[in-house]
């Protein structure tokens, strides 16, 4: 596995061993966003709209691209009441 330029290895998100759990949440707690998705081809091909999603914050802002890109909402965003 390549080292990212801080000398880590880096994983394709949802590579790792640990999973993640979804989230209990509170409307105070939870803030909608404009969609967004990975564009490293390895990721997993959904995209995220709410800020606090585990799964969506794990992608750096570098590599996150506005919009949908036709892939269907992550789940933990999907499980989140606020929709």
């Amino acid at each position: 596995m390549p080292l990212a330029p801080n000398g880590l290895k880096e994983e394709p998100i949802g590579a790792s061993s640990d999973s993640v759990e979804l989230s209990t949440w509170t409307e105070s707690e939870v803030m909608r966003v404009p969609p967004y998705y990975s564009n490293v081809p390895n990721d997993p091909e959904v995209h995220h709209v709410f800020s606090d999603c585990l799964v969506g914050q794990r992608i750096p802002f570098p590599r996150r691209r506005s919009g949908t890109n036709g892939h269907p909402l992550c789940d933990e965003c999907a499980a989140m009441p606020f929709l």
